[in-house]
């Protein structure tokens, strides 16, 4: 196969170049390692892999594939039409399917390399953004705003999953700024199975999207930060004045906060359907911490407990049906109707797991297993954690379906893993902490009561 055989590469390419169809040769893989030796750097095999990651992202064409290997990068590229960008690779691998992210860490960003990665109206066929950490971020200023620390789309077509976004900061510099993680300015993004976390922004610390139709699932959207401003917006994501499709579901939301409205969730849509999600300790100083609605959205099958109030619906015509709202410090529906008890809308204690240690599966004697709306199923959807919808009688509310026989949250390695760092044995890295489902920040380390409770979950003793 082209894609998994280096010296078959080179023979297409020496095809091509004998006048053969350039449609037909195009495709290829880019292989990029910054720990690479040696004296050729062409590219094109793990051997002779590039040692920067930008000199790769000069070379590609639609349909390429760029294989990036554990290391440290600083990114700041540009997005090349219909290509595939994918971290996790340890350097050796012959087929995509043999990466593992988690393991080979491959970490894009630098203070001063503004935004990551960075995409425009070119990109018409879908990139692809898959298994990078993103870091460090500090955004790019356009227009008297900083936008995007982590991955800017100025009209784009994109597709952004499996990636870790953390610790991206634009707030710092100037309060009038968007997309602390992710920035979308029109066009087509689905972003997808991503764990976003930590990053600061005025308006959309996590996300922000103005114009584009926009497709938000299976995400860990979690402490991000708004900015200490009068009116900011939406801390885990802001949707911003578009009549675009919006769809955001089967996201876990929490501890997302501002000075401002939305915490968890601000959208400014026609058009949206929120569904299937666990929004949970989100904080906001305005109305609708968890979710806040100016227009009209379809809002089902969530789970919105313990924010500093539920959610607030202004102007527009929305739809919630199956909800549980329950345990907000403020009121539940401010603004609005309290529906409770109507159109399968309930309030009482979803049980999950563990809520102090962010386990929001749910407990056998949950009022929320199958108590959804299966009409918001749709065929092939699955969870945040990869199981299907609809596992028993109805769908579940929430991010989780309820599934006693799933597999455990963590593995041996996991466990042995958490072991040696709670013992100074090695260091642990962003991820680790995400992971072993630390909530705090890195900086305050990952302790024997986390590598306990790892191990307890492992050997069957804990969920």
């Amino acid at each position: 196969m082209l894609l998994d055989f280096p010296f078959l590469q080179r023979a297409a390419l020496a095809v091509c170049a004998l006048g053969a169809s350039m449609a037909a040769c195009q495709a290829k893989v880019v292989y990029v390692n910054g720990s690479g030796t040696g004296s050729v750097h062409d590219g094109m095999t793990w051997q002779t892999a590039y040692r920067s990651f930008n000199a790769a992202l000069a070379t590609i064409s639609p349909g390429d594939e760029v294989w990036v290997a554990a290391g440290a990068y600083p990114g700041n590229g540009v997005i090349g039409n219909g290509a595939t960008y994918l971290g996790g690779f340890a350097g050796g691998e012959t087929s995509r399917d043999e990466r593992d992210p988690r393991k080979n860490v491959t970490t894009v960003g630098d203070p001063l390399a503004e935004s990551a990665f960075s995409a425009d109206v070119s990109v018409t066929q879908t990139a692809t953004i898959d298994g990078f950490t993103i870091t460090a971020g500090q955004g790019r200023y356009i227009g008297g705003a900083y936008v995007a620390g982590a991955i800017q789309s100025e009209g784009a077509n994109l597709a952004i999953s499996g990636n870790v976004i953390a610790g991206n900061d634009i707030d710092h510099k100037n309060n009038n700024s968007y997309g602390g993680g992710i920035y979308c300015n029109e066009g087509r993004v689905a972003i997808r199975n991503n764990t976003i976390v930590g990053n600061r922004a005025a308006n959309g610390a996590a996300i922000f999207s103005s114009g584009a139709a926009l497709t938000v699932t299976g995400n860990i959207i979690r402490g991000n930060h708004g900015a200490r401003q009068y009116m900011s917006r939406g801390s885990g994501i802001c949707v911003y004045f578009t009549e675009q499709p919006v769809v955001i579901a089967d996201n876990i939301i929490d501890a997302n906060d501002l000075d401002g409205i939305g915490g968890g969730i601000y959208c400014s849509s026609s058009s949206a359907t929120v569904t299937g999600n666990t929004i949970v300790g989100n904080a906001a100083t305005w109305p609708g911490a968890a979710i806040h609605v100016l227009g009209s959205a379809t809002i089902a099958n969530n789970i919105v407990a313990f924010n500093t109030d539920g959610i607030a619906l202004n102007q527009g015509a929305s739809t919630l049906g199956h909800n549980d709202v329950y345990g907000n410090v403020g009121p539940a529906y401010p603004d609005a109707a309290d529906p409770t008890g109507t159109n399968g809308n309930i309030s009482a204690d979803p049980l999950f797991i563990n809520t102090s240690t962010g386990n929001y599966r749910l407990q056998a004697g949950s009022p929320c297993k199958d108590t959804g709306n299966d009409a918001f199923a749709t065929p092939g959807e699955t969870d945040v954690a990869g199981h299907p919808r609809v596992s028993g009688a109805h769908t579940d509310m929430g991010a989780y379906e309820y599934n006693s026989a799933g597999p455990a949250p963590y593995t041996m390695a996991d466990a042995a893993k958490a072991l040696r760092i709670a013992a100074g044995l090695v260091t642990a890295q962003q991820e680790d902490a995400l992971r072993f489902r630390n909530s705090s920040p890195l900086s305050q380390g990952i302790d024997v009561t986390d590598a306990v409770r790892v191990t307890r979950a492992v050997v069957g003793l804990d969920a």
